[in-house]
């Protein structure tokens, strides 16, 4: 939820466009294998990313398939999000700044019983408005730049799931890694428990997390995610962090 890009999430892919200091862009989360009959086309998720640093990023953000989430094809993805963060600027001082990012991303899709993997390119615009002016920031103002995403999930077995994404933009050189390997809470239960490892940054910070994640809780047709843990950042230093995230097929 700072530039983290946001300081872009869930499955809450959950993980952004780079906040300083701790954003998530949980960003596009791929859809995952379902038994469901009827075809699903749209994947929509949402949530949010907070830190110790008084830092946040919301995200809201879809995956449209138009021949199903569960076969290879097409996809096209949106993600937009909203945050703010701190930063040291040098001398014991710190700034505040606060980011809008928005995507616009095709790209495809190889689906398969157990496992969804999707290749994106596309657009990545940023607004970083900083709080007080700082010539040795370079991020800041408004850019749009190119950006390159590819995530997948994988379940080896119906205790165990993997998921992993990357992505990186040209506007600010932003970044966004994450890792999570889950295991059910009980013998034939959908809910996951396992660690989560996650590295983001931009030009002007770099930022590395690890911590647990609680994935796969049902409230009706909405699945939530949770997540917490340690962080580590560069110019800020130790801190905390915690996420959470929703997601819907239809």
């Amino acid at each position: 939820m700072t530039p983290y890009f946001a300081r872009a999430y869930l499955s809450v892919a959950l993980i952004l466009t780079a906040l300083g200091g701790s954003q998530a862009w949980s960003a596009d989360i791929p859809a995952q294998p379902t038994t469901n009959e009827r075809t699903e086309r749209v994947f929509v998720y949402g949530g949010s990313d907070f830190n110790s640093f008084n830092s946040y990023f919301t995200w809201v953000g879809s995956t449209i398939a138009p021949f199903g989430l569960d076969s290879s094809g097409v996809r096209l993805g949106g993600f937009a999000g909203v945050g703010q963060y701190k930063y040291e600027t040098g001398g014991g001082f710190t700034n505040n700044g606060r980011v809008y990012t928005v995507d616009g991303l095709v790209g495809w899709a190889v689906a398969t019983e157990n496992m969804n993997t999707k290749f994106m390119i596309g657009a990545n615009f940023q607004d970083q408005v900083l709080g007080s002016p700082d010539p040795n920031n370079p991020v800041q103002g408004t850019r749009t730049g190119f950006k390159a995403q590819v995530d997948t999930y994988i379940q080896p077995t119906k205790e165990t799931t993997f998921f992993a994404l990357g992505s990186y933009s040209t506007a600010f050189r932003t970044y966004y890694t994450e890792a999570k390997v889950g295991v059910a809470v009980q013998r034939d239960s959908e809910v996951y428990i396992g660690p989560q490892f996650i590295a983001l940054g931009n030009q002007r910070f770099n930022q590395w997390r690890a911590g647990l994640h609680l994935s796969g809780m049902k409230l009706g047709i909405i699945s939530v995610d949770l997540a917490g843990g340690f962080l580590r950042e560069s110019d800020l230093g130790n801190g905390a962090y915690g996420m959470i995230s929703a997601d819907v097929r239809f």
